[in-house]
Order: C-alpha cells, then sequence, then structure tokens
C-alpha cells in the first residue's frame, strides 16, 4: 500500500476534526438564519403526513384528515417508501412547531457529520488527501448542507449511498461472505429512502463478483440473497397491506417531464422544471407507450435538438448548480431571508463553491473515464484502490444514466456528490503529486 496510508493518522484526525467543526459550524448557522416559513411543504409535508398518521393511528398514510380528525379517514398507501417518514417518528407532532423542526434538523445535522466522516476515514485508501479534500468540498457544500434544513429525503440517501460505499471499500480490503452479505444489504438501504437505485444491483453485484479474486458466483448469491433479505419486509407490506395510489407512476412522469427539451414546454418559458402543470395534453398521455409515441413525433421533427437535449444538456441539467425546480441557486422551497446571504462565513464558503463547482464536476470526470483505461496509473495503479474507484465511477454513471432517461433535475443528483468528490479529490491529488515530481525533477536537473 502507498505511504500515503501508512503516514501517522493524528494528522489525518486533526485536520478531518477541523473539516468537521467547519461543516457543523457552517449547518448550525444556516439553520437559525434561515426562513422557515415554507419548508414544510409539498413533497416534505406529505412524508412529514406519512409519519404522523403512522404516530397517531399505526397506518401509513399520508391522509390530512385522519391527523385533524379521526383515524377511520386514514388510507393506507404505498405511494412513499418508508425509511424518511420513519425517520421522522420520533419527532413529528401535531401541529408542527419550529421547535420540532429544529430537532429534526439536528438530527440531520448528526448524518451529515457521520457521512463527512465515513468519506475521510474509509476513504484514505484512495490516499489521505483526496479523503480529506472530499470531506471538505462536502463540509463545504451549499447543496449538502441544505439537505440538513430541508425536510426532504436527500440527506439520508445521500449518507446510506455512502455507508453503503464504505462497505464496498471494506469488502474490496478484505473479501468474504460476512463483509459480502453487509455489501447486499446496504445496497438494499438507500432502495428504501428512494426508488432510484432500485436497478443499480444488477450492475453493481455483477462487478463486484467479477473483482472477487474467487469464488465469483457464491459471493455473487450472498450479495444477492442479503440484499433481498433487507428489502423482504418493505416488498411484502407494500404489496399486502398497502395499496398504489392512483395516478401515473413514478417512472411514467420522470419519463414524461424528461422528454421535453429544457424541461420546458414548447412556446411557455414559465414552465421551466415543471411541464406537467402548463402542458395541456399532458394528462391524455398517461400509458409510456403515448409518452414514447409523442416524443418520437417530436424528435423526428427535431433530431439535432433532441439528440443535443439527451446525450449533452440532460447531463449537464443533472450536475448545474443552481435548482430548476426550485427557487433558485440551491433553495428547493421559497425562503425571504436566509444564511448565505446575511452571514459572511456563508456566503464565502458559497462563493468559493460556486467557483469550484465546474472544474471539480470536470476533474471527477476525467478521472471516471481513466479510472477504467488500461494500466490506469491512477491511485498508483493498485487493483484494491482502483476497484474502489470504478465503484464510485459506475455508481455515477448509473444516476447520470437514469435521469438521462427521465428528469435530470439538479437535486436529484445531490446525494451522490459525495461520489463525485471524492474522485475529483483522487484527480487533485494525482495532479499535485505530479506537478510536485516535476518541480523536484527540475530542482534536481539545474
Amino acid at each position: 500500500m502507498p505511504s500515503v496510508v501508512r503516514e501517522p493518522p493524528y494528522r489525518v484526525l486533526v485536520v478531518l476534526g477541523l473539516i468537521l467543526a467547519a461543516g457543523i459550524g457552517l449547518r448550525i448557522t444556516l439553520v437559525t438564519t434561515t426562513d422557515h416559513t415554507h419548508l414544510l411543504s409539498g413533497d416534505a409535508y406529505e412524508y412529514y403526513r406519512y409519519s404522523l398518521n403512522l404516530k397517531r393511528c399505526g397506518i401509513y398514510s399520508p391522509t390530512l384528515e385522519s391527523i385533524t380528525g379521526d383515524c377511520s379517514h386514514a388510507v393506507a398507501d404505498n405511494h412513499r417508501r418508508p425509511a424518511y417518514p420513519l425517520f421522522l417518528f420520533p419527532f413529528a407532532e401535531w401541529p408542527p412547531t419550529l421547535a420540532m423542526m429544529r430537532e429534526i434538523q439536528w438530527a440531520q445535522i448528526g448524518i451529515a457529520a457521520i457521512g463527512i466522516m465515513l468519506t475521510g476515514f474509509a476513504f484514505v485508501l484512495l490516499g489521505r488527501g483526496a479523503a480529506l479534500m472530499a470531506a471538505l468540498f462536502m463540509a463545504l457544500s451549499p447543496h449538502l448542507a441544505v439537505t440538513s434544513l430541508n425536510f426532504l429525503t436527500e440527506n439520508i440517501f445521500s449518507a446510506l449511498l455512502l455507508v453503503f460505499a464504505s462497505t464496498v471499500v471494506a469488502w474490496f480490503r478484505w473479501p468474504g461472505a460476512a463483509l459480502s452479505a453487509a455489501v447486499g444489504a446496504t445496497l438494499a438501504l438507500p432502495l428504501l429512502v428512494r426508488s432510484t437505485t432500485a436497478y443499480l444491483v444488477f450492475i453493481i453485484v455483477p462487478f463486484l463478483a467479477w473483482s472477487a479474486p474467487r469464488r465469483r458466483f457464491p459471493t455473487a448469491g450472498i450479495m444477492a440473497a442479503a440484499y433481498l433479505i433487507c428489502l423482504a419486509p418493505w416488498f411484502i407490506a407494500s404489496h399486502t397491506l398497502l395499496s398504489p395510489r392512483d395516478g401515473p407512476s413514478l417512472m411514467l412522469t420522470t419519463v414524461h417531464n424528461g422528454s421535453y427539451i429544457d424541461l420546458t414546454v414548447p412556446g411557455d418559458p414559465e414552465s421551466r422544471g415543471r411541464p406537467h402543470q402548463h402542458d395541456p395534453g399532458y394528462a391524455g398521455r398517461d400509458t409510456l407507450a403515448k409518452v414514447f409515441a409523442y416524443t418520437r413525433d417530436r424528435a423526428m421533427a427535431d433530431p439535432g435538438a433532441y439528440l443535443r437535449w439527451y446525450l449533452i444538456d440532460k447531463p449537464r441539467m443533472f450536475f448545474s448548480w443552481s435548482v430548476v425546480a426550485g427557487f433558485g441557486d440551491v433553495f428547493v422551497f421559497p425562503v425571504r431571508f436566509h444564511g448565505y446571504a446575511s452571514n459572511l462565513w456563508l456566503h464565502l464558503s458559497h462563493t468559493a463553491m460556486w467557483y469550484l463547482h465546474w472544474p471539480v464536476m470536470i476533474i471527477a470526470l476525467i478521472v471516471a473515464v481513466a479510472a477504467f483505461l488500461p494500466r490506469s496509473r491512477l491511485v498508483g495503479g493498485d487493483p484494491v484502490r482502483l476497484g474502489v474507484l470504478r465503484m464510485l465511477a459506475i455508481v455515477i454513471a448509473y444516476f447520470v444514466a437514469l435521469h438521462i432517461v427521465g428528469t435530470p433535475l439538479p437535486r436529484y443528483s445531490v446525494p451522490i456528490l459525495p461520489f463525485v468528490y471524492l474522485l475529483a479529490g483522487v484527480g487533485l491529488e494525482s495532479g499535485l503529486r505530479a506537478g510536485h515530481e516535476k518541480l523536484r525533477t527540475f530542482r534536481a536537473a539545474s
């Protein structure tokens, strides 16, 4: 293993501690200096209602009448995955209060802190500098900081993806049955938050089994079995005790919305990000076949525009800075005032990350491609470290591909920003090391 991993750990701990303190302080300041008037609305309010009905009536339901009246009004459904409502369960009360919101936000700040620590500890395998740079980016990122403020799934979803990735790191170092089972189990956890990772198992498990030094088929079987066991309770409950909600499926909605160039109804710039609210013919396309036919007809009329939309503009929008279907910059919900405008420390961190945003994304893209090149010299060419790097790149590529097919809202890329930052950290550390070696060679020659 390269010397970077063998150096005294106390230096890493001190730097990581400072980064962690900065990240926690930034989030506490943001939470205490930002308007909360509209934070519990839209999807956030629905998650809250699921949690409150579960707590008050023992029924997994978003029905409002059962909260304000009799539990007999509650209608159970499986529209939302259970992990975030369960996370809200200990805090939920009616009516909602600022104190309740604060308690949830403190818990989410704690989850963010765990994510920063996991990145600094588990991924030091990729290089001390790379792990610490990724942790620093995470600590300062306005997009990740806002996930501690909002009552949405990004915070816990990102943390569970990091738990999975950290388990994969351990598996690469010490492959065995126990860690194979842990990989499968932790891969299932994000799916209990969002359906986004439903197909990731079909890519990650074969990749890890192929990377195993021996017993590849048993390794894949153990991972798949653990994955299915963890999902079984929700799968059984959602198909026996709960009912599907009336209306279009999530897949239909995301594919349909994503078929609009720039997520905008032609001739209606006000519809950007919300074409379903502005297109009179939207509701009539209620099957995937109708959506595909409608998209095909428009693509045939202007194939160049659609090729550009799907191959270039969708990935670019997915990783862009400003929230598209939101209220500007990094805010999903409207806020009358916020810490990034009123606090100098927050403003400086926001400005720094704004300038670094696209350079970091481009460096991460270069590293993701380079990780799969034959005889790649990234991370010293070490097969274990390359395996981890490729796993991170595969997860990012999966999310990009999924949102090329669907709706590339920038907020959907927020949970994988730690993976992006890790790849960028590897690229920056490799570049700095190469520059240092060239400078030393130049000085020796002169």
